[in-house]
């Protein structure tokens, strides 16, 4: 049984319910955790955010390379509808992680 003192539990009895790694102290609220495994839980976190910031700069690149090939085909067209499609598939509107982020300072690349 967990103290739900320890725990923040996110959701709806009926929705899936999460736990937040970084509200959870222990099962018991006499046993502490460790410095050791606070942070084990604070590196998870940490390579978490740093791959889902990775994925988004990736899908940045990949998006501008897909628009500028694709902007001959996409003149011919009435409607520019591709445009819209790449940017609701590929995850282009994170403040501070777009492809201007992750250009190469003073370096002129093929991307850039």
């Amino acid at each position: 049984i967990m103290n739900t003192d320890s725990v923040q539990m996110i959701g709806n009895l009926d929705d899936k319910i999460t736990l937040e790694p970084s509200k959870i102290t222990s099962c018991f609220p006499d046993i502490i955790l460790s410095d050791e495994s606070q942070k084990k839980k604070q590196r998870i976190v940490a390579l978490t955010s740093k791959s889902d910031r990775q994925k988004t700069r990736e899908d940045c690149i990949s998006a501008h390379c897909i628009k500028n090939q694709m902007t001959s085909t996409v003149a011919s067209f009435d409607e520019d509808t591709l445009t819209q499609v790449i940017d609701s598939f590929l995850n282009t509107n994170n403040d501070g992680l777009g492809l201007a982020a992750s250009r190469c300072r003073g370096n002129v690349c093929c991307f850039c």
